[in-house]
């Protein structure tokens, strides 16, 4: 379904509701399109004059209003072309890697991807819309860099350039293109489909004394079907198994690749001297299982590169530097040390650094998890990605950009990530193992019976070897199990981001929780003494007024309203903001800011933001504590598990001490920075606990990654997301139960699938070893293995949703 953008009082770009005055027109398709204003309509007109005009017609999602100063200038981009953050692949040929910001759909990679192709020899290698990753390579003498990143923003997306001094970034972003994985996997799983029916045709004819013509023609057709089938969906086996031999290193992919290609080359053989067995089956069902493996190995791989673009998009493409009293824009990416930043109202800081002049507040809670400002002033040190809420201020930069903190935590995050993927590759080794063993039993049975009868039969019963022992059955008795279990859970709204460490589960003894966002949700109530006309005119006056500020207090109102025109914005610092509407200056923020008459709280748990006209106040909000629905429910379930609770959080010793009483938990540690709960966390685990973590703070990042088991929601931070193994849809915590129950269902059904794969080849391998299993009957040997294994698997997928009385699920006010 297309979206529909031209209704007469919505913005034709982005949707938006049209201003009472200064609405733009633009000109398209013989008819006035109406626009918000400057920015969506420079967007617009730049779509349009590329002939591109198609986007609107087949777009299934709205992109987000464009603010004019996200839109810059082509010199703007030109810093770009004197750094050097391409790569030379060819005598003419430079390769990028850009993250870009605002996809939102398939029609907005269409977009980009025509508008850069256009271009003059510019070749989109690939662009993915989930991520925003893309690749381009193009001809530098002929196209500057800064022309291909200012056609991209002038469609209203803000390219960032990702760094490629790190050599394995490439072999990253090859590994999230799932794309092309999913096809190969498709390509496998029809080409077997279509192979085994013709098998079954030729096993039946067999024993029926098929005539040969019908025979041959069926083995001709297998083998046409699986040519493609080996060396499209299985060139990745194969070329990796060719890069470990050029390299003198053992890989699982080497007797994987030998396997197949005996299996088929004498399939081939055998085809064209119309003697002895073909294996055509064996070989395409063997690349489908083990593409079923290596897809959703790669869908685990998809996330290594969310940490740094989580963190890319915390920070702005330019910066304004002061030189000799001027403003001048530059990239983040040239900043020096000592360079003085000028940061205004709003705007994060873009690197480390100590206040020259001004005085402001600071939401650092993207660091520190706190969730109150902070008040700075000259001399006070700031970090990049903190939010300067009150004045414009000036900062003297103290460390370069990659040396700031949170390009450190981004560090730290990579090495952690990397840890994690190597404990990963111990799940599969004893597959290696098996298949080498296999292997090495396989050449010395052919040795044997090539002394004692002659090359061919010894050549069939090595091969019979190779197929009945079924290492597929063990290469994906783990990964289908997993498979299962992720697509029951994502229908409970738990989105499994590493399926590996779902058996992590089975072996928790502790849980580490995050308090604000994460044990609790701040909710604003609202009170008023006017009449519900007057109420809702006022909500909407100061809806319109919060545009103005980016302080927490006001966040939450923030959202689409019908638009009022705000003149003579005030805001003073640690106090709120205020602008006149409709003739009359109101006034949003402290009570003593709205009113002449304070009447602020003591109570320092309970926050309130007002709204007035500086006589009296209008409107109040109480920021009250609002428990996670279904919390009370899990820590009893935790707690008669045995499980020790811990509460670390980066708010106030009151605040925390406060809510850990009412939830009965003896342990907790409040007023905890990123590095401190990193090294709580390493304490337990250095002790011999195993740690599941729960949050969803920036602040939370490092200790979700280093967690035996980390769990976020959709609704937190980007960079949180990036680093949890789950994530949970939703505010009710009841689903982390039925996680628990599924884990040691997952844990069981693996148990029987390795059981019956390991009793299966005990069985029949010395049977085929001794010649007594003919070729096609190993071949439906290994396909009814396999089989058994992805059935046993499917069960977990098919369990029933045992929901929670609706008497356990409480959402109380702290």
């Amino acid at each position: 379904m297309q979206v529909q953008s031209h209704l007469q009082d919505h913005c034709f770009h982005c949707g938006e509701i049209l201003p009472e005055q200064d609405v733009l027109y633009l000109s398209m398709d013989s008819e006035r399109r109406a626009m918000c204003c400057a920015g969506c309509k420079s967007v617009a007109e730049f779509i349009v004059n590329a002939g591109l005009s198609d986007y609107y017609k087949h777009r299934k999602e709205l992109p987000d209003k464009i603010d004019s100063a996200s839109l810059m200038q082509s010199t703007d981009w030109q810093a770009f072309d004197r750094a050097n953050f391409d790569s030379r692949i060819g005598p003419d040929v430079h390769e990028v890697i850009l993250d870009i910001e605002g996809l939102h759909c398939v029609s907005c990679s269409w977009l980009v991807k025509n508008k850069l192709e256009n271009q003059c020899e510019i070749k989109v290698i690939s662009l993915d819309h989930q991520t925003g990753i893309a690749v381009i390579q193009w001809d530098k003498n002929k196209t500057p860099l800064s022309s291909i990143l200012h056609s991209i923003n002038s469609l209203g997306y803000l390219p960032h350039v990702l760094d490629q001094e790190n050599g394995e970034l490439q072999q990253e972003l090859s590994d999230q293109n799932s794309e092309n994985s999913l096809k190969r996997l498709v390509v496998a799983g029809l080409g077997m489909m279509q192979v085994m029916m013709f098998a079954v045709a030729l096993y039946t004819g067999n024993e029926q004394n098929m005539e040969n013509v019908y025979r041959r023609f069926l083995i001709w057709v297998s083998m046409l079907v699986s040519f493609p089938v080996l060396f499209y969906s299985g060139m990745p086996f194969l070329r990796h198994a060719w890069q470990s031999i050029r390299l003198h290193r053992m890989h699982m992919d080497i007797p994987i690749a030998i396997a197949m290609l005996s299996a088929f080359s004498l399939s081939v053989v055998n085809s064209f001297s119309g003697t002895g067995e073909v294996y055509f089956d064996s070989v395409v069902m063997f690349v489908f299982f083990l593409s079923v493996s290596r897809y959703i190995q790669e869908q685990v791989s998809r996330k290594m590169l969310n940490s740094r673009q989580a963190l890319a998009r915390m920070l702005p493409v330019f910066v304004e530097i002061e030189e000799n009293g001027q403003l001048l824009k530059k990239p983040l990416t040239e900043i020096k040390l000592g360079e003085k930043i000028a940061i205004p109202i709003g705007a994060v800081i873009p690197a480390d650094g100590v206040i020259n002049s001004g005085r402001t507040e600071i939401d650092a809670s993207s660091l520190s998890g706190e969730s109150r400002p902070l008040v700075c002033k000259q001399g006070d040190a700031v970090f990049a990605g903190m939010r300067n809420l009150g004045q414009p201020i000036s900062i003297t930069t103290t460390a370069i950009t990659k040396h700031s903190a949170l390009s450190v935590l981004s560090q730290r995050l990579k090495r952690a990530k990397f840890t994690s993927e190597q404990n990963q590759l111990s799940l599969t080794r004893y597959v290696t193992a098996f298949i080498a063993f296999t292997l090495l039993l396989a050449t010395c049975v052919f040795i044997y019976w090539n002394l004692h009868r002659d090359w061919q039969y010894g050549f069939e019963i090595a091969l019979a070897v190779l197929v009945v022992s079924c290492p597929c059955a063990l290469s994906i008795a783990l990964p289908s199990g997993v498979a299962s279990l992720t697509r029951y859970l994502h229908k409970q709204g738990l989105y499994v981001i590493n399926p590996y460490k779902l058996f992590k589960l089975t072996q928790i003894d502790t849980v580490i929780f995050d308090k604000t966002g994460t044990l609790t949700n701040p909710e604003a109530i609202m009170h008023s003494a006017l009449n519900d006309q007057q109420t809702g005119k006022y909500l909407d006056y100061a809806q319109a007024l919060s545009l103005f500020t980016q302080h927490p207090k006001a966040r939450f109102l923030h959202k689409k309203v019908n638009a009022h025109s705000v003149t003579g914005i005030k805001e003073t610092v640690g106090s709120g903001v205020s602008g006149v509407i409709d003739g009359k200056r109101y006034y949003l923020g402290k009570d003593s800011f709205v009113t002449k008459h304070s009447v602020n709280s003591n109570n320092e748990t309970v926050y309130s933001l007002y709204f007035g006209d500086g006589e009296k106040i209008l409107l109040q909000w109480q920021q009250q504590e609002i428990l996670r629905p279904g919390t009370r429910n899990l820590l009893d379930s935790l707690k008669a598990s045995g499980m020790t609770i811990i509460v670390a959080s980066g708010d106030r010793t009151a605040a925390v001490k406060d809510l850990t009483q009412k939830l009965v938990i003896d342990d907790f540690y409040a007023e905890q920075s990123s590095r401190q709960k990193l090294e709580l966390l390493r304490s337990l685990q250095s002790s011999g606990k195993t740690v599941m973590c729960i949050g969803d703070g920036i602040n939370d990042a490092e200790f979700l990654q280093q967690a035996d088991l980390s769990i976020s929601f959709t609704g937190a931070s980007e960079l949180a997301q990036a680093q949890a193994d789950i994530l949970m849809a939703g505010t009710d915590f009841s689903g982390i139960k039925d996680l628990l129950n599924s884990a040691r269902h997952l844990k069981t059904i693996y148990q029987q699938n390795l059981a019956w794969a390991i009793s299966y080849n005990a069985l029949m391998l010395p049977l085929a070893v001794l010649g007594y299993i003919q070729p096609w009957i190993a071949a439906l040997g290994m396909s009814l293995s396999s089989l058994f294994v992805v059935l046993n698997s499917l069960r977990l997928s098919k369990r029933q949703n045992k929901t929670l009385p609706d008497q356990l699920i409480e959402a109380s006010v702290i």
